[in-house]
């Protein structure tokens, strides 16, 4: 290969440079490459397998850094929807303490007695004015036969009490 710089003049046969008022063309010859012979129609073949390997290997390097990509703007997603949801579940929990804050509030505050009882007949929770109107405390009535017996002590009265009590529990009345 031959690099020419200069002005392009044609240069005479034989001559290395030529010089024509400021003007001067060179030419330099660059060192051959450096080949061990020749490449022959199975080193031709081989670079080819070589090159398609390549290629191929390239191909899975570029599906795995967008499957990575897609991983992470996935976990990013998730991560804002979750921290979304935290940010929900805080709100929602404060809105239950407020609510729960004024009915414990009204249900202790209330003039009226008001007593809670589970299924299994237990005593769940009472206020202060039910403790105020009829003199006993939770720890004195644990259990709504314990009730019974405190306030009807007469059987005959006690057993047409809790019949009534029944009936209303049966038609999904409250008792009063």
């Amino acid at each position: 290969p031959l690099i020419m710089t200069g002005s392009g003049d044609i240069l005479p046969k034989g001559r290395r440079g030529l010089t024509r008022g400021k003007r001067t063309i060179r030419i330099k010859a660059l060192p051959p490459l450096a080949t061990q012979g020749t490449y022959t129609l199975k080193d031709r073949e081989k670079l080819k397998e070589e090159r398609r390997r390549l290629d191929e290997f390239l191909s899975i390097v570029n599906m795995l850094l967008l499957m990575t990509l897609l991983l992470t703007v996935m976990m990013i997603f998730l991560f804002v929807r979750q921290h979304l949801l935290k940010i929900r579940e805080i709100k929602i929990q404060a809105t239950l303490k407020n609510q729960r804050d004024l009915l414990n509030s009204l249900f202790e505050n209330i003039m009226m007695g008001i007593t809670v009882w589970g299924k299994d007949g237990r005593l769940l929770f009472t206020n202060t004015s039910f403790t105020k109107i009829t003199g006993y405390s939770v720890g004195q009535i644990k259990h709504a036969r314990d009730w019974f017996e405190k306030v009807f002590p007469d059987q005959a009265y006690r057993d047409m009490v809790k019949a009534q009590w029944k009936k209303s529990f049966v038609q999904g009345r409250a008792v009063r």
